[in-house]
């Protein structure tokens, strides 16, 4: 759905006959899904981070070492930038929230298989306040 839309953003340009974000880079960027700010479809920012979650992903299933590897590349990335390096949009992008809530539901769903529990309600209401307490941080918290 999401190429097909970037398909008929392409073809809306070309007939209004609007050059200016039609080009190689831009295609590629979008087609693609990578990361920056050249997408001709901007709502394909979600998508950009599941592809990258499901690139991790795959290196974790392929390899231990990979993931081992990946991990450690993506912590580093995360230190940095809480030392205050700057890295342009590819640092940001790798930084963002959405990858750390990718990792605390990988490790929720090691844990749930891992540690089984009895008081299941007990685990579900913890998940609850710690979802409320980052959904809340998310929106008022100081960044």
């Amino acid at each position: 759905m999401y190429w097909a839309a970037t398909a008929v953003i392409i073809a809306l340009a070309i007939l209004k006959r609007e050059w200016t974000g039609l080009n190689l880079a831009n295609f590629i960027y979008s087609v693609f899904l990578l990361p920056g700010r050249g997408a001709l479809f901007s709502v394909g920012w979600r998508l950009q981070h599941e592809m990258l979650f499901y690139l991790v992903f795959a290196i974790a299933i392929f390899s231990r070492a990979g993931s081992i590897v990946a991990g450690l590349v993506w912590l580093g990335l995360v230190v940095a930038r809480l030392f205050g390096v700057k890295g342009g949009p590819l640092l940001d992008f790798v930084n963002s929230p959405y990858h750390v809530e990718f990792a605390l539901g990988i490790f929720a769903a090691v844990a749930a298989k891992k540690w089984q529990t009895p008081q299941a309600w007990l685990v579900a209401f913890l998940g609850l306040i710690i979802f409320s307490v980052t959904a809340f941080c998310g929106q008022a918290c100081p960044t």
